[in-house]
């Protein structure tokens, strides 16, 4: 539990300075974004450890070497794996079930079509 209140107290009482060239501006409480920090991305894993878990028993994804992926996450990125349109749409949609106070950006949300050359036109055409 100490480990949790210096965690909290850390990340609500940090302040920022912004200096440019010579100019030093006075300390501010950081209240927009996040708060940078080295623990950042392991606390990030940390409190997705039980979206992941469900994204890996979802039964949907890619084989890569005799092993079943259809995520990633790092730092504040989710890197979601499928062979298909509708098997994204279903990790997809379990993300946005995730009742945990997270908040998906679909403006940030990018989505990339690996495929044979030859099919690219039609499957663009489909997507349209």
């Amino acid at each position: 539990m100490c480990i949790v209140r210096l965690l909290l107290s850390w990340y609500r009482q940090q302040t920022v300075q912004v200096k440019w060239a010579p100019t030093t501006h006075p300390l501010y409480c950081n209240q927009w974004g996040n708060v940078k920090g080295v623990l950042n991305p392991y606390l990030f894993v940390v409190y997705l450890d039980e979206l992941s878990i469900q994204l890996g028993s979802a039964m949907v994804g890619c084989t890569v070497e005799n092993m079943d992926v259809n995520n990633l996450m790092f730092a504040d990125d989710i890197f979601g794996f499928s062979p298909s349109i509708s098997e994204m749409q279903c990790l997809l949609n379990i993300c946005g079930d995730y009742e945990h106070e997270i908040t998906f950006n679909c403006n940030k949300t990018i989505g990339v079509l690996f495929c044979p050359k030859k099919y690219k036109q039609l499957l663009h055409q489909m997507l349209l």
